[in-house]
């Protein structure tokens, strides 16, 4: 009896630790799988660097009911960092780069009835999340502060190329897209009858591989 009793337990631990090994083997290997996934997706992340010479943001909106505004933002700088599955971007503009092709209404731009550079003097773009579509595209979510104020706006950068360009041109990749905002909402709302509330922005960028 004492016999068969001993036998049982020792089949049943038997059984214990064959089934305890076994999950930690998969567990193991499941840890090293997702392990090894992060360090292909953090090694395929590439870094880039804007080219502001190459690098262009426009704006337009509304005047007075017949007609559009358009303007631009010379230089804009920042980075990008650029994985299969995901895309990071922070862009700075300077307010007093801001060109309308007239020299008096950019003063009046700069000045304190719209984007007070004086005491505002940059704008940015700063990534927060990004999902990935098709073609090399992605939607990007990001923090956008103009005044001082922040708002989310979530944008489709339409990927236009990336490619290696030799010792000239550098290693570049290129996005393009195009977001309305409210300028209300950021605090500029000088002529609120005479200007159109939404602003059209559009951003087209090349960015060189650090």
């Amino acid at each position: 009896m004492n016999k068969l009793v001993s036998k049982k337990f020792a089949v049943a631990a038997s059984t214990v630790l064959i089934a305890t090994a076994a999950a930690f083997f998969v567990g193991t290997r499941t840890g090293s799988a997702l392990a090894n996934n992060a360090n292909a997706n953090a090694a395929a992340a590439v870094n880039f660097k804007i080219d502001p010479a190459h690098a262009f943001v426009m704006f337009k909106v509304g005047h007075l009911g017949v007609g559009t505004a358009w303007g631009m933002i010379k230089d804009p700088k920042g980075t990008l960092t650029l994985a299969p599955d995901a895309l990071t971007i922070n862009l700075e503009l300077d307010i007093a780069k801001m060109d309308s092709a007239n020299a008096k209404r950019d003063e009046h731009l700069q000045g304190p009835d719209f984007f007070n550079a004086a005491q505002f003097p940059k704008a940015t773009f700063k990534s927060t999340s990004s999902k990935p579509l098709e073609n090399g595209n992605f939607e990007v979510t990001g923090d956008f502060t103009i005044r001082d104020v922040t708002k989310s706006v979530t944008v489709t950068l339409n990927k236009v190329g990336e490619k290696d360009l030799g010792q000239r041109f550098g290693y570049r990749a290129g996005f393009d897209t195009q977001f309305n905002i409210n300028r209300f909402d950021y605090g500029v709302s000088y002529m609120p009858d005479g200007l159109g509330k939404d602003v059209t922005i559009f951003v087209s960028i090349e960015a060189i591989r650090e």
